[in-house]
């Protein structure tokens, strides 16, 4: 029962951000008069739908994805509601007819639909706890004697200002929190730190020690004590996009790492994020929407990197076409797309394959 009721949680949670990323689409296209054939929550065969003024609202068989079909945006307009005469809508009615900035704006719309969504959530969160912890800064309040960080030479008071990982991970971290996310993501070698002590800065290299009792790696320093804030409905949003912003310099970190070919083993596909749903509801609510939180960061900072199937890409493609002031050829863009989706799909069979092979341990 409780594999059902997980099951439910985790396709719920994919249907609700995919939808509402499509839906920042839909409200822009809208804003600029863009001729939106089809809003569909779902993908796969049609089980239902409505029309309005003149798009069709459609709920699909499987609940995971969903589109906004806009004229003008490749073929899928024509495809999915062929009833409309595309072929009569006026040009300056299509994406590819309006102004670059307009198009931009649509474009990126479902990002921050994505952003605005996960917002609302930590902000709902923290107001149903009414506390929230408030990390110190990233001063070391106590060094265990003996410990990596004690042996490296790092004293009590030293302010951390950046923390650099082997396999080229770096951050200036701005809380104690942010920094100790970060160090989770160390996985083996020195740490280079670049420390502040009274006036001067100085370099430190630490070889964090596995601990067996916690299963992770330690440096052996400890931060000030954090403070607890009350949270009400003023204040809610302040702290959750103080939250945000913290996980967005970590996402970020983790995603240009893929650049280098770093953390290529820490991608989850949907096998990985079934399980880490299913541990997030055996935590608790707070828990679930603080995933679905994070996931919805997640999925908005991916689509802004500039690969042509995603939507950063194809702002990217705009901009060339503004600066050349013609369109790309057919062809030309017909082969980028194509090539970009074949490499999702490579990266998804990788990242599920790998999120299995962690199953069966």
């Amino acid at each position: 029962m409780n594999s059902i009721v997980t099951f439910i949680l985790f396709i719920l949670m994919l249907t609700v951000i995919i939808s509402v990323h499509e839906f920042g689409h839909f409200l822009s296209a809208k804003i600029f008069n863009v001729y939106v054939t089809e809003y569909s929550i779902g993908m796969g065969k049609k089980l239902f739908s409505c029309k309005g003024k003149e798009t069709i609202f459609s709920v699909r068989m499987l609940p995971i994805g969903g589109y906004c079909a806009m004229v003008g945006d490749n073929d899928t307009a024509l495809e999915n509601a062929p009833e409309v005469d595309v072929e009569s809508i006026p040009e300056e009615r299509t994406l590819t007819g309006i102004a670059k900035w307009k198009k931009i704006i649509i474009l990126l719309s479902g990002v921050f639909m994505n952003f605005i969504l996960a917002l609302f959530i930590v902000a709902m969160v923290y107001l149903s706890v009414g506390q929230a912890a408030v990390s110190p800064k990233p001063v070391i309040n106590e060094v265990t004697v003996n410990s990596p960080a004690y042996n490296a030479g790092l004293q009590k008071d030293d302010e951390i200002l950046e923390a650099r990982l082997v396999n080229g991970y770096s951050i200036a971290p701005d809380t104690f929190a942010e920094l100790s996310d970060f160090l989770n993501l160390y996985e083996e070698g020195e740490i280079k730190l670049k420390v502040r002590r009274n006036d001067e800065i100085i370099d430190i290299s630490v070889t964090p020690a596995y601990n067996e009792e916690t299963a992770s790696y330690k440096m052996g320093i400890t931060s000030y004590e954090y403070d607890l804030a009350d949270i009400n409905i003023f204040n809610c949003f302040s702290f959750a996009f103080s939250y945000l912003k913290e996980m967005t310099k970590l996402i970020w970190t983790s995603v240009l790492g893929l650049f280098k070919g770093v953390g290529l083993e820490n991608l989850s596909g949907p096998v990985g994020i079934y399980n880490v749903t299913s541990q997030a509801v055996s935590y608790g609510l707070s828990s679930y929407f603080l995933l679905a939180a994070i996931l919805s960061l997640n999925i908005g900072i991916f689509n802004l990197i500039p690969i042509p199937a995603l939507d950063g890409g194809r702002v990217v493609l705009t901009l060339i076409e503004a600066i050349i002031r013609r369109p790309i050829p057919k062809n030309v863009e017909n082969f980028i797309m194509t090539a970009s989706v074949i490499l999702f799909i490579l990266i998804f069979i990788f990242a599920t394959g790998h999120d299995i092979l962690k199953i069966l341990g």
